[in-house]
């Protein structure tokens, strides 16, 4: 058995938006050193936003605290806590928070390698 406490998983923020936080808890490089998966958690303030993005893997996201607008260029989602999200791998895909406190939420990426872009171009904070 491998264990991690959350404080001790390496914490990142967004260029230029120290309000979009992630941690990664388990991947092959970062956390519980994990093979064939990586789960993190973000948590996003108050009107915080993702832009578009992709990931060449299968991202499934469960949130954990707040609401926030998931959407495809399909399809938009208002999610709250209990919320489970699936997005295929390249299917393009953004966030906001709409709340009026955190939004909180893990991501589970299959296979790893999408929380590899938050290690390269994230500012890591601990």
């Amino acid at each position: 058995m491998k264990v991690i406490e959350f404080d001790e998983a390496p914490e990142y923020h967004a260029p230029g938006q120290e309000a979009r936080r992630a941690r990664i808890l388990a991947s092959p490089k970062i956390g519980l050193k994990t093979e064939n998966v990586a789960v993190g958690m973000a948590i996003y303030g108050t009107g915080v936003e993702a832009p578009w993005h992709v990931h060449e893997q299968e991202e499934t996201i469960i949130v954990i605290h707040g609401k926030g607008t998931f959407s495809t260029r399909r399809e938009e989602v208002k999610a709250t806590t209990g919320t489970v999200m699936y997005f295929q791998p390249a299917e393009e895909h953004k966030l906001r928070n709409d709340g009026s406190e955190s939004l909180e939420f893990i991501f589970i990426y299959t296979p790893p390698g999408g929380e590899s872009l938050l290690r390269e171009n994230w500012m890591r904070i601990r």
